[in-house]
């Protein structure tokens, strides 16, 4: 769960169905695994949105599969050749090495706008094109949970992540189509903290839209995320 690989995305657009305000992102992806941010709650209402609802269908190919990640566990969802998303079983290791298979989801399985889910593709294209949609959203502080987080920049341009009471060791995985850049929180001798990659003290990347990382957290719930442009 932790090699995840970068999406690129190639444009935004904003408009009205009616009196019903719209946002659309087509993401375009030369990486077999994509991470995709959750930048909308569902049309019609609400204040969450289905992983079926979020991602439309057009342009990708049957056997497409998307994780959510929640409460350190991965439900899944399969693109069928009845272009459907449908939910199925999935069974991954966990951090222990141990098989763990988890049953598929019920359809009102939802997610909360500023999340992520990672979406593997089926196809063998260099570059593709798919399109996340739903009612726009104000971004809002994320909230960090002890252990692994999947984040995501869910505002509409490239952004810089501030992290609020980060703890000593946390760390950050940015995937890329190699090794991950890994930023530590490191705390001195006298309990000034700082983010250092290749122990070297750095400020946190800028993220473009729709891409994210792991926050790996040694703390109990008390750091935030918020996005900076």
């Amino acid at each position: 769960m932790k090699t995840l690989l970068s999406v690129a995305v190639a444009s935004i657009a904003l408009g009205v169905m009616g009196a019903q305000q719209v946002g659309v992102t087509a993401i375009t992806t030369t990486n077999k695994n994509t991470i995709v941010s959750v930048p909308f709650t569902a049309l019609g209402g609400g204040a969450t949105i289905t992983a079926k609802e979020l991602v439309k269908t057009q342009g990708l190919t049957a056997g497409t599969a998307l994780y959510i990640f929640s409460g350190g566990t991965y439900t899944a969802w399969v693109l069928s050749s009845g272009n459907e998303w449908v939910a199925t079983s999935t069974t991954y290791l966990n951090d222990q090495g141990e098989s763990v298979t988890v049953p598929a989801a019920g359809a009102g399985q939802t997610l909360n706008p500023g999340d992520a889910i990672w979406l593997i593709r089926a196809d063998t294209d260099a570059t593709k094109t798919f399109y996340v949609y739903g009612t726009p959203w104000t971004p809002t502080a994320k909230t960090i949970v002890a252990g692994y987080n999947l984040v995501a920049n869910p505002k509409q341009t490239a952004a810089t992540p501030t992290v609020t009471n980060p703890v000593k060791g946390d760390q950050i995985l940015v995937p890329n189509d190699g090794t991950p850049d890994v930023y530590i929180y490191r705390v001195n001798s006298k309990n000034v903290g700082a983010w250092r990659k290749n122990n070297t003290s750095v400020d946190l990347p800028t993220i473009g839209t729709g891409l994210g990382f792991w926050y790996i957290s040694k703390g109990t719930g008390a750091t935030t995320i918020t996005w900076a442009e």
